[in-house]
């Protein structure tokens, strides 16, 4: 039996500078997700379609462009821009754990209201 849990955020960037998705905050949500403690969990980042509506149920057809949430590259590699949704799946333990963290970076940097 799979005990592997899996918790998805969906989230539409919105900052003031409206540049996205730049280096830094990749950089701090990937040094969240990269902890040794979390080695066992995945976190994938998918680019939501712009019609997707973040506060309801999120339903991945498995064609949206996706990224490696623990590779600073592959991550940036999305270009999420201005007003871009996406989603963070977490599959692993300490997934709500890594979303608390995630969502602290996109407040922090103020990318999230």
């Amino acid at each position: 039996m799979n005990n592997q849990t899996q918790e998805i955020y969906a989230v539409q960037i919105i900052d003031k500078d409206k540049v996205g998705l730049h280096a830094r905050p990749v950089a701090k949500i990937v040094a969240v997700t990269n902890q040794k403690k979390y080695e066992n969990t995945t976190v994938e980042v998918v680019k939501l379609n712009d019609n997707v509506d973040v506060n309801g149920k999120i339903t991945l057809t498995g064609d949206e462009p996706k990224a490696n949430g623990k590779s600073i590259l592959n991550f940036i590699g999305l270009a999420v821009k201005h007003e871009n949704k996406i989603a963070f799946v977490v599959r692993g333990p300490n997934s709500k754990e890594i979303i608390t963290g995630i969502k602290k970076v996109l407040k922090d940097e103020h990318l999230i209201a």
